[in-house]
């Protein structure tokens, strides 16, 4: 009878501890994210005039780094005039 007390007693423990850590492990697992915003307004070819008709079109490359976050990769780019 002890016997079956223990596991009565012992399993509703790792219930409540097993459920503890999935609620632990899912506020932990979001997604990390970084709101980044860098704004380049100099250095542009042409000083940033894109000409009409133009058959060569225009380019810039910037480099992006945001030290410490360990960010790989770029989501989302916005152009704006």
């Amino acid at each position: 009878m002890l016997v079956r007390q223990f596991y009565c007693v012992a399993k509703r423990i790792l219930k409540r501890m097993t459920l503890m850590m999935a609620v632990l492990l899912l506020a932990l697992a979001r997604p990390a994210q970084a709101d980044f915003v860098q704004t380049n307004n100099t250095g542009f070819q042409n000083e940033g005039v894109i000409s009409d008709g133009s058959r060569t079109g225009w380019a810039d490359t910037e480099a992006v780094s945001v030290p410490g976050t360990g960010l790989n990769h770029i989501t989302d780019v916005s152009v704006t005039t």
